[in-house]
């Protein structure tokens, strides 16, 4: 039998210091940084739950800017 590993980062301290963290109810496995102690998922299901669409919102709040623009 053959077993596949994957390395995976935390997106916010990119620290390898990752350990599982029970399922989502979706069935996504959830995973917890030890570093920071934030919660995530390697693959989201809704666009807005991405790290990157966040970050693009806030900057688009400091801007003055509304979501629909």
């Amino acid at each position: 039998m053959c077993e596949i590993t994957i390395q995976v980062n935390c997106p916010y301290c990119h620290s390898m210091k990752v350990v599982k963290n029970g399922v989502k109810r979706t069935g996504r496995q959830n995973f917890l940084c030890r570093a920071c102690g934030k919660q995530f998922q390697c693959v989201y299901q809704k666009a807005g739950c991405r790290p990157e669409a966040k970050q693009l919102v806030l900057r688009m709040l400091v801007r003055n800017s509304g979501i629909r623009d």
